[in-house]
């Protein structure tokens, strides 16, 4: 985290404050949260982590999957939370933003709920890294492999052409290129070797050096992977609830942070 400058706790002049992770994102997270966080350590020792994040996220649009809705992530607590925190050394991961493009939500509005996010950030001080969408994989996506995509994982959104979705897709990795040059944050191309026959998430044996390279902002090469958490830490760390979530209509509140890792990792969700 070259250029950050470390700081004090206030009340103890002595100790370093940890280093602060933000997640802001939807499945590719989720599913790979126990080596986003091994990694994370590996890189940087323990650390203060706060996500937005969740199956099928919105960064503007609530969603919903297998009857639980959350909140868009430009309208989720974690910016409130992290106006409160004190201010600490920061990299922020803005990811999964594909989503909102099968959810039939226009380039431009993206492009907004995206930029409200990387602005809230960098006015925190924190090194964003973006990442753009897997486009070599979403090229040789068949008309059949698309057709079942739309299908399965969003059946209930208006059908959009083949053609189009490209289209669309390209238009927007364009802007969040752009963005990310014109806001001082990083612009990361994901590995299209990462994606297997689901072009829109990672492959499990590529989460390692997929999210190694995505947190540095950087193709990393890493001699050897960062200590496992276990499969115990993965399960509670995928059962942990958010803040804020509704459950089959019923509202759900959760204090924070949900998860508190051996060494003082904690992990706060939003």
């Amino acid at each position: 985290m070259a250029g950050i400058t470390v700081v004090r706790e206030a009340d103890d002049p002595l100790a370093p404050a940890p280093r602060r992770l933000v997640l802001l994102g939807a499945s590719n997270v989720v599913r790979g949260l126990h080596v986003v966080l091994r990694e994370a350590r590996a890189a940087w020792g323990d650390l203060e982590v706060l996500g937005a994040i969740g199956l099928g996220r919105s960064y503007g649009w609530r969603s919903s999957v297998l009857g639980r809705v959350l909140p868009g992530i430009i309208e989720s607590g974690i910016w409130s939370e992290l106006a409160r925190r004190p201010r600490r050394p920061t990299r922020a991961i803005v990811t999964d933003v594909g989503n909102d493009l099968l959810y039939n939500a226009p380039v431009a509005e993206i492009v907004r709920w995206v930029a409200t996010c990387v602005a809230r950030l960098r006015a925190l001080d924190a090194e964003v890294v973006v990442t753009g969408l897997p486009l070599a994989r979403a090229e040789r996506l068949s008309t059949a492999g698309y057709a079942l995509l739309r299908t399965v994982v969003f059946p209930r959104h208006r059908w959009m052409p083949r053609a189009e979705a490209l289209e669309r897709a390209h238009d927007l990795n364009a802007s969040l290129r752009g963005l990310a040059a014109e806001s001082g944050a990083t612009f990361f191309a994901p590995d299209d070797a990462w994606y297997g026959l689901d072009p829109i998430h990672i492959q499990v044996g590529a989460w390692g050096r997929a999210w190694a390279s995505i947190l540095a902002g950087r193709m990393a090469e890493r001699a050897e992977a960062g200590r496992p958490l276990g499969a115990l830490t993965a399960v509670r760390l995928a059962a942990a609830r958010p803040e804020r979530q509704w459950l089959f209509g019923r509202e759900q509140s959760q204090a924070q942070p949900v998860v508190t890792l051996r060494g003082g990792t904690s992990l706060s969700l939003y």
